[in-house]
């Protein structure tokens, strides 16, 4: 195996030993991640996403476990669920050049190189679609069980994405309690046009919801899904023969939609709490949350995660 400019998954390190050179989910920790070093940048201060998406998995549990020993199964069942799945993806292969005919490999070495290199994209890029499919699902699994006193038609006909929407609607004050979500409304819509086909949907959104609201994302979120869905969207080239940057976003946009996912589950579960103001330790040892201030900020390391708010929260200029 070649080492030097290899485009293959397994590459021989100096000591001879055989390494991955990437693993399908890399794209995680580089789509939303800021390193401006600013004390107020929300971005900054955001878990992994698979530790955030584990975070909320954990909290939902612990908080919904009493209604889990008297409820078999647990209201709350497929939300878990959808969320072990997504964190529980750590690497994917793909093989593009499966449905080739064998014989071009044997005679054509840079077909070789090119299958390697749209092999690594096609795993970054079903890695990506595989995780924002299960929090999706997730997500409309929270939309379903909360406040099932309002939007009732919305529930029986399953239109889920637009019920969340619409009961943030119906609660404009809420994108306040969630620092950092005008940050990323506003880089996930710069990954969706610049990854392009989603330009008009993108300019649609903006004109009628803004870009700083949960509101926003819910509608975001949504769009994306229908985008995916009805076979929209298109893979993308290895960067080396593209363009980088839609190329990268390409693959980035489903982890910004995602971690915009993860802030929507935690508003829908901010939601159905509204008369529990019971404390619970969390975040360190002398710190007693109630579960919607757990709700409000676990996706934020720490060290005391954040202090309680105070007013209104102005939104942070976009990193």
């Amino acid at each position: 195996m070649r080492d030097e400019k290899s485009y293959a998954k397994w590459v021989r390190g100096e000591n001879g030993h055989l390494t991955k050179r990437y693993h399908a989910i890399d794209p995680a920790e580089h789509a939303v991640v800021c390193t401006c070093g600013r004390d107020d940048c929300h971005r900054a201060r955001l878990l992994p996403l698979r530790e955030h998406i584990a975070e909320l998995y954990r909290v939902i549990r612990d908080i919904h476990e009493e209604e889990i020993a008297v409820c078999d199964p647990s209201r709350w069942e497929s939300v878990l669920y959808g969320l072990r799945m997504a964190a529980s993806i750590d690497d994917v292969e793909a093989d593009t050049g499966y449905v080739e005919d064998p014989m071009v490999f044997a005679l054509c070495e840079p077909t070789i190189d090119y299958e390697y290199g749209q092999s690594e994209m096609a795993s970054k890029y079903v890695a990506a679609a595989t995780i924002f499919n299960f929090l999706w699902q997730a997500y409309e699994a929270t939309v379903s069980e909360t406040a099932s006193d309002e939007l009732k038609r919305l529930i029986k006909e399953q239109r889920f994405g637009e019920r969340g929407r619409r009961l943030l609607e119906s609660r404009p004050e809420l994108s306040q309690r969630f620092r950092g979500v005008s940050d990323l409304v506003k880089l996930a819509l710069t990954h969706c046009r610049m990854g392009e086909l989603m330009t008009e949907r993108c300019e649609r959104i903006e004109q009628k919801y803004g870009s700083s609201t949960l509101v926003a994302a819910a509608e975001l979120a949504r769009e994306f899904r229908n985008f995916l869905f009805h076979g929209g969207d298109e893979s993308p080239g290895h960067e080396d023969w593209v363009d980088v940057a839609k190329s990268r976003c390409r693959i980035y946009r489903f982890y910004s939609v995602s971690v915009l996912i993860l802030y929507l589950i935690q508003a829908m579960a901010w939601i159905d709490h509204e008369s529990d103001d019971e404390r619970t330790e969390y975040g360190s040892e002398d710190e007693a949350l109630t579960p919607r201030e757990i709700f409000e900020r676990l996706q934020f390391k720490g060290p005391g995660i954040w202090p309680p708010l105070k007013g209104e929260m102005p939104a942070t200029a976009a990193c």
